[in-house]
């Protein structure tokens, strides 16, 4: 005898099983957006982090690039972000920082769909500009350890070699000259003073930041100069064998306050004075 058909016994048997097939669709649904809120209020905290770093480490430049980098990698670390998930770079210019991480939380449910972890990223780009201060218009005599005479192309940061004066010294190498000349206590911007070049450079070759004056020469028969404004050297060491001297001009602020304000023409990396002004945006990562 053919069993019966029951129709409201296999509605009801329809009808669960859409429950349980709904039932799970929502419960994965929900387990998604879970992952993607948990996703995004790490970002947000992630992007926070990165700005008020990148806004700390900033304040080094433009006079200190190397420092700006090392408070922006403490800085992350403080925040628990390790330096093999983040980076920190300054442009040539010294003015722009930009700081960007990256980080991954756990897929409690993405995993369905291929994801067991999500990732994502936070850049900031911090922009320096200097209010107020300016160039050093002028130095104590006895702060100065040599002159330079300025070279066509004069950039911060490049690498140098001095020679001594000398018949066998390359005519590529860049003189150093001292100022026993000068009679006053004060060297300033525009003053003209007499010069000699050093026939020997080993006394100044131990590592260090020196304060040096940059002149011109009009004529090279006279050893009367011009001094144009003042840098700052960064010694890197001697090579006794060839006698040279090796470091780079790096820009650097000194204290106090320029006497006079000067233009860009002076300006050699020695600065004095001003606020430094910090705006930081976000970035594509």
């Amino acid at each position: 005898m053919a069993q019966k058909f029951n129709i409201r016994h296999e509605l009801k048997s329809i009808r669960f099983s859409w429950l349980i097939v709904g039932g799970t669709a929502l419960l994965i649904l929900l387990g998604l957006f879970f992952d993607i809120w948990r996703t995004y209020t790490v970002k947000k905290t992630l992007e926070r982090n990165v700005r008020i770093v990148a806004n700390t480490a900033a304040e080094y430049l433009p006079f200190d690039p190397q420092g700006a980098v090392d408070a922006g990698l403490r800085g992350l670390e403080e925040r628990n972000i390790q330096p093999d998930m983040a980076s920190v770079s300054v442009s040539s210019d010294r003015k722009t920082l930009k700081i960007s991480a990256v980080s991954e939380v756990r897929a409690y449910f993405a995993w369905m769909v291929g994801q067991t972890t999500l990732r994502f990223g936070a850049a900031a780009q911090a922009n320096v500009s200097i209010k107020g201060g300016g160039p050093v218009a002028e130095l104590p005599t006895k702060e100065i350890s040599f002159g330079f005479m300025k070279p066509k192309r004069f950039k911060l940061g490049q690498n140098l070699a001095f020679v001594p004066e000398s018949p066998e010294a390359p005519e590529w190498g860049l003189r150093l000259y001292s100022l026993s000349g000068v009679d006053k206590t004060l060297v300033t911007v525009g003053q003209e003073i007499e010069v000699e070049p050093f026939r020997s450079l080993g006394k100044f070759g131990s590592p260090g930041v020196r304060k040096v004056v940059i002149i011109s020469r009009s004529d090279t028969n006279t050893q009367t100069s011009k001094v144009l404004g003042f840098a700052v050297l960064q010694v890197r060491g001697f090579d006794d064998k060839a006698g040279m001297l090796r470091g780079q001009f790096v820009k650097k602020r000194l204290d106090g306050e320029p006497s006079r304000r000067l233009t860009s023409a002076n300006d050699f990396g020695a600065w004095m004075g001003g606020t430094t002004e910090v705006t930081v945006t976000a970035v594509d990562n």
